[in-house]
This record gives structure tokens, sequence and C-alpha cells, in this order.
């Protein structure tokens, strides 16, 4: 009972009497200010953290220049937190701080959970192809087993050379519970219930004795950490103000000369074992449930040791970047207008927002990103292909006419009948020109056979280049910006002369046509720039993405029902420009869809990347592709057909719909009113481009818009161009076949009537006779002789309504000849009985014609 007493009575009066000492003397005696060291601007972490002993040792003064309680509780922190457990062979910190914090925030321990959205996207502005909606989030971001740090942890251990630096090393993720992360990914489409797609899925991966150590740079200033005020000790920013701020320039960017004051200086990073998964939660694509299958037939190429190599090359790369180290410059400039006890602190500050800054990889590192996007693009593809495998292409609509549409449609099969003959005579011509051999003596196939499909001489003619390639530039299309991305900057495509079959026109049905279109091989190649992503001295680089694919077959069906009034009712003013030709027919259709969009492909030869990386690196990406394309070309070859019969076609019919009903009739414009005087029609401003024009004495102003320019410049430029050989012109392999349907003779007119006939009798005096006067047979042979000099519809200079004319027949050894027969007859009495029948005939060597049109058209009547 007297123990109570003793307690609250005599030791409660000690230990006042004690305190009441320490109250009544000044502050400054009892809590001296240590004096901040002049010697050393920056904190010296072995002084810090270790004991005079081990400072002395480790390189550092030992003189104890900031007190001993920060080295007492590093001991303390050493000994009871990062200590190893002898039992779980772990360290101490999982069950002292990491089960408990992530407990605390997750409801699990050893997980954190961020299960809020990390990046949402969504667009509303795809409705023009059926697409009402698309969305793309990440979320439920979350790490686990992050309680599994083994028993060699090392932290803010003072490095031997440097007492600024921080040596740390964590061993994290065991056998029995790697480390693991993952995120779920949505990717939703809405609106035309064909193309509604909608997966939710879970990418992640998991880690096996993850062994990390990094050298952390950290240049705190003495002064700021002796003047830290107690107050703002849990504030991050004021941390962080004790290191001193980066000079940043207007981009953001530490002005070049100034080294870092807080970066990771030195990291290295091994894996045991990397392994990656996608689990689907809710997918309407099958495919991506094919994954483990997918990973699993892959993994005896070394495709995925290999991706697992190179991401953690990547990851290591990029936390050693300059893209990170801008970040963390940013920050402590942010953070020094963020803290209360700065001179810098700012109450309103809001921070900048700046370019995200270039990458700075090494050349290795972009290797690796190249391959990674190279392998998990193919994969995706064939993901991809297996969730068409499941589909069956649409069925085949057939012949389809308009016949449930209101309205009188033009007659696809019989074009002749309403518009007139010359039509069918036209397409047939072009179509049997197009897709059937012509001479082509300078061609691919000149050592041969020397002729070659109209379709592929034509393109060589008009679209290729000499090296029969199609070259496109391409505007505007890269990640990232000029200065900092990858830019792609041109496309050719090789090949677009090599149909072996080409039926443009087949009518199928009254209102449905049918084409079939067969190439041999196409190769497309596009050129990248890589701009400052590299940290390499060049700071522009060129590379070459590349892809081969043979056999292409292209079979699409169009249903096109024009309302013949509309039709008709379309004014030549509103197609005279090219780019409202088809706005304007497409204005008079009350509907256009394919029924078929056949394609397919026989294999898939190269897909390759050339440039910028090194060879290693492009021998291991063709290795991949062809591992996974061993294994899944025929997957992806058989998909191609579904993909387009039912995923692209849908896409084009929702466009072609929406341009009907939106854009079509808005498109279709006549000419301006503003821009023609309703005069009498200039015909140098008809045909001439506007500089031209203008040379002659025209406006210049293309009042009648291109199509007819364009059409007049083909024509010289082409159907007129002289062989220079023979001087011939390129007119006659037109003229030719023409003949030929009207005469059976290519070149010949021939008519084979009566050009006239006449009977009369005559009785003059003693002469009594009929006389009979007939010309028949008459022909123009070798009228596909034409050549040089030629020149057809020619304006004149000064003159607005004349044509001038040239042409010469004959250019051959075979002469322009015009041959008739004549009968006269004179039957009388017996002593008068006189007929003669010859033919006649007129052959003309080299006849050159020059002749001019005076023609005046009113502006307003033909527009």
């Amino acid at each position: 009972e007297a123990i109570p007493r003793f307690f609250d009575n005599t030791v409660r009066e000690i230990f006042n009497g004690w305190l009441k000492r320490y109250t009544d003397q000044d502050g400054s005696s009892i809590c001296p200010t240590l004096l901040t060291p002049n010697d050393k601007p920056y904190i010296d972490f072995r002084d810090l953290f270790l004991t005079p002993e081990e400072a002395v040792s480790e390189g550092g003064s030992g003189a104890q220049p900031y007190g001993d309680l920060a080295h007492l509780l590093m001991k303390l922190v050493e000994q009871q937190v990062l200590a190893t457990d002898p039992v779980t062979s772990m360290s101490k910190i999982n069950d002292i701080l990491i089960k408990p914090m992530t407990k605390s925030q997750s409801g699990t321990e050893g997980t954190v959970l961020l299960s809020e959205d990390l990046i949402t996207f969504s667009s509303r502005s795809l409705a023009a192809v059926g697409l009402n909606s698309t969305a793309f989030r990440l979320f439920d971001a979350r790490l686990s087993n992050l309680d599994t740090i083994g028993g060699q942890l090392e932290l803010l251990k003072p490095n031997l050379t440097d007492g600024s630096l921080l040596d740390n090393q964590v061993v994290i993720g065991s056998n029995s519970s790697p480390l693991q992360g993952s995120m779920r990914v949505l990717f939703e489409v809405l609106g035309d219930p064909v193309l509604n797609m909608r997966d939710e899925f879970d990418v992640s991966f998991e880690m096996t004795d993850a062994s990390i150590f990094f050298v952390l740079l950290a240049e705190m200033e003495t002064s700021h950490f002796f003047s830290f005020k107690l107050r703002d000790i849990l504030n991050h920013n004021c941390w962080l103000a004790t290191v001193p701020i980066p000079v940043l320039d207007d981009k953001g960017m530490r002005v070049r000369g100034s080294s870092p004051s807080l970066a990771l200086d030195y990291l290295i990073m091994a894996l045991d074992q990397l392994r990656f998964n996608l689990t689907c939660s809710s997918c309407t694509s099958v495919g991506l449930q094919s994954f483990p299958d997918i990973a699993s037939s892959l993994e005896d190429t070394g495709i995925f040791g290999e991706v697992e190599s190179r991401l953690s090359d990547v990851a290591v790369e990029m936390l050693k970047s300059d893209f990170v180290q801008t970040y963390v410059d940013r920050m402590l400039f942010n953070a020094a207008n963020q803290c209360p006890q700065s001179p810098l602190y700012n109450e309103t500050f809001t921070p900048q927002k700046y370019e995200i800054p270039n990458l700075g990889l090494s050349l290795e590192a972009f290797d690796s990103i190249v391959y990674l996007t190279f392998v998990l693009s193919e994969i995706t593809v064939v993901m991809a292909a297996k969730t068409y495998s499941v589909y069956a292409a649409e069925e085949d609509e057939g012949p389809v006419d308009a016949g449930s549409l209101e309205g009188t449609f033009l007659d696809l099969t019989q074009l002749g009948a309403t518009v007139g003959g010359w039509v069918d005579e036209v397409f047939e011509e072009a179509d049997a020109y197009l897709g059937g051999l012509v001479d082509d003596p300078t061609g691919p196939n000149s050592k041969t056979t020397g002729t070659d499909l109209g379709i592929n001489v034509q393109l060589r003619s008009l679209v290729l280049n000499e090296d029969r390639i199609l070259v496109v530039p391409l505007k505007d299309l890269g990640i990232g910006n000029k200065e900092n991305g990858i830019e792609f900057t041109e496309a050719r495509v090789t090949g677009l002369d090599s149909f072996s079959e080409f039926r443009l026109l087949n009518e199928v049905g009254s209102q449905t046509v049918n084409s079939v279109l067969h190439l041999t091989g196409i190769l497309v190649e596009v050129d990248v720039l890589v701009q400052n992503v590299l940290s390499s001295q060049q700071k522009v680089e060129q590379a070459t993405i590349s892809f081969e694919i043979e056999d292409v077959v292209v079979s699409p069906t169009l249903l096109l029902a024009i309302d013949k009034y509309l039709l008709g009712s379309l004014q030549i003013g509103s197609i005279l420009n090219l780019d409202q030709i088809l706005s304007c027919v497409l204005s008079s259709a009350r509907a256009v869809r394919f029924t078929d969009l056949l394609v397919s492909i026989g294999s898939i030869k190269e897909v390759s990347v050339e440039g910028v990386i090194s060879e290693e690196t492009t021998q291991k990406i063709s290795e991949a592709t062809a591992a996974i394309l061993d294994r899944y070309e025929s997957v992806l070859i058989e998909s191609i057909p579904t993909i387009f019969d039912v995923t692209i076609r849908r896409l084009i019919n929702n466009y072609l719909k929406y341009y009907l009903n939106e854009v079509a009739s808005v498109a279709c414009t006549a000419v301006s009113k503003t821009t023609r005087s309703f005069g009498i029609m200039d015909f140098r401003d008809l045909l001439l481009n506007p500089l031209k024009s203008k040379v002659l004495g025209g406006t210049g102003l293309s009042q009648y818009g291109d199509v007819i320019r364009t059409a007049y410049d083909f024509f010289n430029r082409e159907v007129l161009k002289v062989n220079p050989v023979d001087g011939k012109s390129g007119i006659n392999t037109y003229i030719g076949p023409l003949t030929e349907a009207q005469s059976d003779v290519p070149g010949t007119f021939a008519y084979p009537g009566d050009l006239f006939n006449q009977e009369t009798r005559v009785s003059v005096g003693g002469l009594k006779a009929n006389i009979e006067l007939k010309a028949s047979n008459f022909r123009i042979e070798n009228l596909n002789t034409i050549g040089t000099p030629i020149s057809l519809l020619q304006p004149m200079t000064g003159d607005p309504v004349t044509l001038e004319n040239v042409a010469s027949f004959g250019v051959s050894s075979e002469p322009l000849r015009f041959s008739v027969r004549l009968l006269i007859a004179l039957l009388g009495d017996e002593d008068m009985q006189l007929r003669n029948e010859v033919d006649i005939s007129l052959d003309l060597n080299t006849a050159t014609v020059l002749f001019a049109i005076y023609l005046q058209v009113s502006e307003e009547s033909f527009l």
C-alpha cells in the first residue's frame, strides 16, 4: 500500500523539480544550436548516418558535424526494421511497415491498389462509320506481394567514394510468392450492332527474385538542413526544397552545363524470371482468350525470353534517362515554390505545364523498343485473327436491284438503251483494253511476250514512277511532335502494276456491278524519321518498315441505285470540278453499298525493319516474325476474307450511308456565278491551266472547273503522244479497234452500200437510151497511220472561240487510201450498149491537214 504514495508524492516531486530547472533556464543554453559547417555546402551522408569510426573508414570526417541523432536512428532502423528475420529469412520491414501500410491502403497485406482511372479516352467523332462512341480505360492498377522483400535489404547506405551518394539494394519476389503487377484494360465500341465490341481484360506480370541495386545522388544543402522547421517534417516538398533548385529554361529543361542535384546515379536490375499474361474478365473478342495458348506455342522459340530481357533493359534505361531526370528537375523546381519555409514559397503557385521531354535513349534501348513493338504487334494481330476465325463471313447478298426503293433507277445492264449505244461501246472497249493484253515493248515482259494487261501499262504511264513504284508523301502522321518523336514521312508501294486479272465492270444485276482484281504481289515500305529520341549526337535517324504479300485477290460487289430523274437534273456546271464529281453523282443515288467485299491473300512473304537499329536486332525481328508466321500464317490468311467482308465492308457501307445522307447533296454545288460572265465561252480557260490560259490572253480564273481541262491534258499527253521510233500517234491504238468494230479491218472505214445511184432516160434527137450512174463500196483505209505533226482542239492566242487542228495521215509505209467503185452505163438500141464499172483509189503519203474550228458557245447555256 505504500508504493503508490511513494511514487505519487516523492518520485513525482523529484521529477517535477528536475523539469523546473530546465524550464526556468534560458532556452538557448539548454537547446544550443549546432554551428553550420562552412567547409561543406552539402550534407555528407557518411557523417550524418554513420558513427565517427565508420564515417572515417568510409571517407567522412568522423567529427559528427550533424550530431549523433541521425546515426542512432539509422542504427535503430537497420536493427529493427531492415534486418533479416531469422525465422522467415525475409526482411523485418515486411511485417513492420509493408504489411500494415498496404493493408490499410487496399485491405490486403502486401498489395497496393489504385482503383481510379489512370488513363481514360473516349470519342464520339466516328459516327460517320457507324461507331457512336469508343472508349479506352486503364484502371485498377495493383502491385501484389510487396511484402516479399528479401533479407539483403540496404537503404540509404552512404557511399564510400562520395558523401552525396546513397547506395540501395532490394531483392523482392520469391518463387512461392512472386512480385505481381496487373492493370485492367477496357476497350469498348458502341454503335452498329455488327461492330459493337466490349473487351475488359487484365494485363499482368510476375517477377521472381528481382534484385535491384541503385545509387541515389542527393545534394542536400547543409544550411537548409540545419534550419529545417519541425512543423514541416511531414511535408515532402520541404524535404525536396533542401536540394538545390535546378535552373530551367523556358521549355522546362535544365540549362546546359549545369549538373543535377537529385538523380539516379547508377541502376542495375537482375531478374530470375519475368512472365506476362493476359486474362479476360469479359471479352467479346475471343482472340484475347488465346494469349496463353499463343505464349505456350511460342515458348520454345525464345521470343518471350527475348521480350522479357529487352523489357527489363528498357525499364532500366528509362529510369536512368534524361526523360525521367527532366521530370525530377521540374519536381524540385515546383517543390521550392510549395514549401512554406522556402524563400520561393508562393501560396497561389500552380505548376507550369511543359512539353514532354525527349526520351534521350541509347541506341540499344531504342533497338529493344523497336523489337518489342514489332513482336507484340504481331502477337496482337494473331489474337485479332483468332477472333475473326470464329466468325463466318456475312452471307453473300447476290445480285441486288433497287426494287424496294421509290424511284426509277438507272439499269446498269442496259446503259446503252438508257443513255445511248455509245456508252456500252465505251465501257466494253475500256474493260477489254484494261483487262486485256496490249503491246508493251518497254515493260517488264519486253524480253518475253512483249505484252501486258492494259491496266498495268496505264498505271506505269500515269501513276507509277520510272521504277514502277507509287510514292505517297505522308504529312502530319506520327507520334509526338516535330522536335521530339517518330514521324512517318513517305510510303512506297511496289507491285501495283502486277495485275494478272482485271475485270472492272461485270454487271450482275440491274443496279449491281462486280469487279475481280488479282495482283501477283505487293510490297509496302514506310520511311520513319526518329527525331531526338536517341541520346546519340545524330539527332535524326531514318528507318524503313516493310511488308510483302502475294496473290492478292479483291472482288467487291457494289449496289448503285441511281435515280434517273435526279441524275438527269444535274447541271453540267456542278460536275466540272473533279472533287465534286463523286458527291454530285451520289447525290442522285437512293442507295449505295457493297453487298460483298471479298479479299484474300496467298501468302505473307516478309515483314521487316531496316535502318537505325542494329543488325542483331534486325535479325532477331526476322527470326521472331518467321517463328510467328510458321505457326500462325494460315490463321492470318484465313482471317483476311472475314475481316474485309464483315468489318471493313460494314465500316465502308456506314460511311457511304452517312455520305449519301449528310454530305453528297451539300457538296454538290454549281460553279459560282461570281467567277463567270455568262457571255461566250473562252476555250482557253476551258482547256488550259490558269497560267497557260493567261499567256494566250484568257482570264486564268478556272471558271469552268478542272474536269474538262484534266481530260484534255490527258488526251494530249497520252492519246496523242507520238512514238519517236515510227512517228505515229498513240491515237492509232484507239482508232484501230473502233474501225475494226465497224468494218472488221483495223484502220478501215467501209461503206459497202451505194453512195448514190441514179438512172434516167435520155431522148435527144436520134439518141434514145437509159443512163445509170452509181458510186458504191466507199472505203478509207489506213486511218490508223496518224502521226506527227498532230494537235487537236488547240486554243489560239488572242482568240477565245477558235480551235486549231493539225493532223498528218499516212505516216508510215502504208498511205492513207480512199477508194470507191463507179458504175457508168449507157443502154440504148442494139448498137449502143455501154457499161463500165471501175474501182478508183487515191493514195496519200504523209498528208497533213490543217483546219480551224470557229465555235461560239453560250456560257450560261453550257453551265
